[in-house]
């Protein structure tokens, strides 16, 4: 995934250097009223669970802000609930041109909010999807739902798919009859704002996962796994944080189901034939990694696990061709 390298059309200017939000003038509606964000705001109290009170109101208004500033700059471009296909463009125009933002791996909702206001804030695709399906609702967008794909999110209306970091404005939409054809893996597809929170909770849990919280990584990719019981990355995830407690067996299944979700994911095949390693179950190790490297066959870690397993097998003719494609490999990508 990539960020939208878009052309500049001057028509908004940033209120401040360290806003970081677009100068609009919000229309009068005859009272004064706080529009709420639904998906966005939901996914902030559910990455703050642990924070006070004030720190979540304070990230949620953030958001707010934020969400008001981009609606406007819509309504502004001449974005109606009809015009599916314009609000796409427009959108991405205003984040990856007006906004200067810069599509990156980041963890979580509030963290991207953090980088408001820097010379170029870094968002990733499942919070760009937020975005749009929060602003999207604001205006009526017809059909407007969350889609998730293996190690991908982006959103849908009605006629056409949004993926708001990826290609150019004329490549950020294709049509929606299309959608299979370029995914043929979908884990889910959703305007349920209590389902797209599989997501939410698939992020909170990896967070948890990084700070060696294993326990409370299972608790919330079982959550995820409640609302959407296709999502395969929270099945696999959920599998990486059971053998970190040594639940090998349990580990095993989940990279299986995984597997069933999505046969073309290498890194399950490897990991499940690690923890077949781990069991003694060296030929089966052999057999998944071989699997992983039929489907990437610069899979250096799954050459170098496999030779492993050879070795403890017996066969060091394996084992040595095994680890001079790892040394390759290896050599390669430190080019």
């Amino acid at each position: 995934m990539c960020a939208l390298l878009l052309k500049k059309p001057a028509v908004f200017q940033f209120e401040d250097e360290n806003s970081g939000l677009l100068h609009s003038t919000p229309k009068k509606t005859g009272k004064d009223e706080t529009y709420s964000y639904a998906a966005g705001e939901r996914r902030l109290r559910i990455e703050l669970d642990d924070r006070p009170p004030n720190v979540v109101e304070g990230y949620i208004k953030k958001y707010r802000d934020l969400c008001d500033s981009i609606y406007y700059a819509l309504i502004d471009a001449g974005v109606a609930s009809k015009d599916e296909k314009k609000f796409a463009i427009e959108f991405c125009s205003v984040l990856y041109s007006n906004m200067n933002m810069k599509h990156k791996s980041t963890d979580s909702l509030y963290q991207f909010l953090d980088t408001l206001g820097s010379e170029n804030p870094e968002l990733d695709c499942d919070i760009s999807a937020f975005l749009a399906f929060d602003i999207g609702s604001r205006l009526g967008i017809k059909g407007l739902e969350i889609v998730s794909v293996p190690d991908h999110v982006f959103i849908r209306t009605a006629h056409w798919a949004i993926e708001t970091t990826e290609g150019s404005p004329g490549d950020c939409v294709f049509p929606i009859s299309k959608l299979n054809e370029r995914y043929p893996v979908i884990f889910f597809s959703s305007g349920d704002l209590d389902k797209i929170h599989c997501i939410s909770f698939m992020v909170r849990g990896a967070a948890k996962y990084d700070l060696k919280d294993y326990k409370g990584a299972i608790a919330d990719y079982d959550e995820a796994i409640r609302l959407n019981s296709k999502y395969a990355d929270a099945i696999y995830n959920r599998g990486l944080a059971k053998k970190k407690l040594g639940d090998f067996k349990d580990a095993i299944d989940d990279y299986t189901k995984a597997i069933e979700l999505n046969p073309k994911e290498a890194e399950a095949y490897y990991s499940r034939g690690n923890a077949n390693d781990d069991l003694g179950d060296f030929k089966g190790a052999i057999a998944d990694h071989d699997e992983a490297i039929k489907l990437n066959s610069k899979y250096a870690n799954a050459y170098y696990n496999r030779a492993l397993a050879r070795r403890k097998l017996g066969d060091e003719e394996g084992h040595d061709a095994d680890m001079e494609m790892y040394e390759k490999l290896e050599k390669e990508q430190k080019k």
